[in-house]
């Protein structure tokens, strides 16, 4: 199984923030810095969770939002350092989940296989039941493609009893 390690903001970088200050706009970029490059899945599920709000976004391994440059704007950015500390401890838990999905599907491919197998099995079985019986009664093969959608239910359900459901 893949191994993750939780990504957390670790600071702002001032320089490339400055970087992007814009009096004539009254805005600026702030860089904050995560302890390393997400994969594309945590940036995904982290703007996913943050389209709502349009900012920020994930590049690389910073996340950048944009802020007004006022005083009181930026005396909530001091603020909105934990809600963003939050929306990456969140989409870490995300990411985690999604990643031991991803090993519980991958770790069971012949399990799948089999199981699949087993279907089919049951449903050739159904239809040469089923054509035997018509056969008898003096119906032609295949006359009714309910007849084999009724095969495939029984199936279906023959292999759900089997797997206990």
């Amino acid at each position: 199984m893949t191994t993750f390690k939780d990504i957390e903001i670790i600071d702002i970088d001032t320089e490339r923030s400055l970087a992007t200050l814009d009096i004539s706009y009254k805005q600026i970029y702030v860089y904050f810095e995560l302890s390393e490059e997400p994969p594309e899945e945590w940036k995904n599920l982290f703007r996913k969770d943050r389209l709502q709000f349009g900012f920020p976004d994930v590049s690389g391994k910073y996340i950048i939002h944009k802020m007004g440059t006022g005083v009181e704007v930026l005396l909530r950015a001091a603020g909105y350092r934990k809600i963003l500390d939050d929306n990456v401890a969140h989409t870490n838990r995300k990411y985690r989940q999604h990643i031991e999905h991803l090993a519980n599907i991958s770790a069971t491919p012949e399990a799948d296989a089999k199981s699949e197998q087993e279907i089919a099995k049951l449903l050739l079985e159904s239809m040469k039941s089923q054509g035997s019986r018509d056969r008898k009664d003096g119906v032609q093969e295949n006359e009714s493609f309910l007849q084999i959608v009724e095969g495939v239910l029984w199936a279906m359900e023959q292999y759900a009893n089997t797997r206990g459901r």
